[in-house]
């Protein structure tokens, strides 16, 4: 027989690997499955797990926020798990210490985030016009050029993908994605906006930075050499292994992205990765190549 640590262990190690894959956790759906009361749960959220980085908190849903998903391997779960079923029999300054290093352990093994720290003020300022639902204004750099656009946009959310934070605002009627590194002159304006949840909700649910205009589904191709990065991390979004070769390559599908998203994470991978369907989108990235190896003669 189970002892109760065991089971709870069990229990948090199956919840962490659902979120570590992405999954949006519906507290009443987790109570039936591990037949537990729905107040059992969100201790198992709330308390054992507080030192995730969570995208959603409750009421009803859970989920991490998109810069640490897949960063969690097998073992890491286990880990977690253990540490979070018997954190209670530790004093709490000991309990602080194993967790800061269990979430250091996980950052190592992820990206090199870029450092936003000369910019906490405008990022803490867009956190709170969201917050409130006031519209912002800024410039936007394009590229690191000198050469900016000036914009009054609805912020909607900020988001960090592969390191980089980017906001995610509507600009009359149309979402667009802005690096948030390359808002200069930011000012937090009196005028209120209506989020449109909807909106939000599909943003969150897609694991791209780009929305609307995206590409139903992306297959690509990727050789053996880097299939093991595929296999352990989705470094595509929404990536599915749809095909695994005799001789270890694989054919991944990449579902609801940007054309300009998947040819830009392509680009990283050449020549190990190829675009196999769309038809057309291969050869866009080959003249794209071409063009740039003509402008460096």
């Amino acid at each position: 027989m189970k002892t109760k640590n065991t089971q709870l262990a069990h229990r948090l190690g199956e919840i962490l690997a659902k979120l570590n894959l992405g999954s949006r956790l519906e507290v009443a759906m987790l109570a039936e499955e591990f037949n537990v009361t729905e107040r059992t749960i969100i201790r198992d959220l709330k308390e054992r797990l507080v030192f995730l980085d969570w995208e959603e908190q409750g009421p009803k849903y859970y989920s991490l926020s998109k810069s640490s998903l897949g960063q969690l391997y097998p073992e890491d779960v286990d880990r977690f798990a253990h540490f979070a079923s018997i954190q209670n029999l530790f004093p709490k300054l000991d309990r602080e210490f194993f967790q800061q290093k269990l979430t250091q352990s996980v950052c190592v093994k992820g990206y090199n985030y870029e450092d936003i720290s000369h910019k906490k003020g405008d990022f803490d300022l867009i956190k709170a016009a969201i917050e409130s639902q006031k519209l912002i204004c800024f410039s936007y750099y394009k590229n690191q050029s000198k050469s900016h656009k000036s914009y009054r946009v609805a912020p909607y959310i900020l988001i960090n993908r592969s390191g980089i934070w980017y906001l995610m605002a509507d600009d009359q009627g149309q979402i667009k994605t802005f690096c948030f590194s390359r808002i200069e002159g930011l000012s937090v304006q009196n005028e209120h906006f209506t989020l449109d949840q909807a909106i939000l909700e599909d943003i969150k649910n897609i694991d791209s930075v780009y929305y609307g205009n995206q590409i139903k589904a992306v297959t690509v191709l990727v050789k053996g050499d880097v299939a093991i990065y595929f296999k352990r991390r989705k470094l595509l979004p929404n990536q599915s292994i749809i095909e695994e070769k005799l001789n270890g390559d694989l054919v991944v599908m990449s579902e609801h992205v940007s054309a300009q998203e998947i040819l830009a994470l392509v680009r990283y991978w050449i020549p190990n990765v190829k675009i196999l369907s769309p038809e057309g989108l291969q050869a866009e990235l080959e003249e794209m190549l071409r063009l740039y190896l003509l402008s460096t003669e």
